[in-house]
């Protein structure tokens, strides 16, 4: 399958990366919310993304998300299954200011990039594995 964004509203705003090297996708919101302070809030991206059958896409927080504007992207990483299509992807912020926090209508809220889910290599499988039987056989002998 061939990976693409969906619009599922007028609203929605098809991602893009902002320079040539970036690591991944702004995505904006398509609704305008306000937060109280302390309160959680799915914010809309009006998309549904198709992906390959061993691709995830995890939904970033913007680094300025939590010092400029007050507001957290409350899971750390989204996560989007490659059989979540065609169903909406949001973002689950919290404000963690003092002051409600209104995220506008087309405001990069989040980023996002893609990742193969490793699922059709038993390779990725096995190194996993092989690295954390390591890791765990040296800490417990004291390195």
């Amino acid at each position: 399958m061939k990976r693409q964004f969906v619009k599922l509203n007028k609203n929605a705003t098809i991602p893009e990366r902002a320079t040539e090297h970036s690591a991944g996708y702004d995505i904006a919101a398509s609704e305008t919310v306000t937060i109280q302070p302390d309160e959680i809030k799915m914010v809309s991206t009006g998309l549904a993304v198709q992906l390959g059958h061993d691709e995830v896409l995890k939904l970033y927080d913007r680094s300025s998300n939590p010092v400029k504007r007050g507001i957290a992207l409350i899971n750390s990483v989204g996560i989007i299954d490659s059989d979540y299509y065609p169903n909406e992807f949001k973002g689950l912020f919290m404000n963690i200011s003092k002051e409600p926090v209104t995220i506008a209508e087309n405001w990069r809220s989040c980023w996002l990039a893609w990742w193969s889910s490793g699922r059709s290599s038993n390779w990725f499988s096995y190194r996993s594995w092989y690295w954390y039987s390591n890791w765990c056989s040296n800490w417990r002998n004291g390195w």
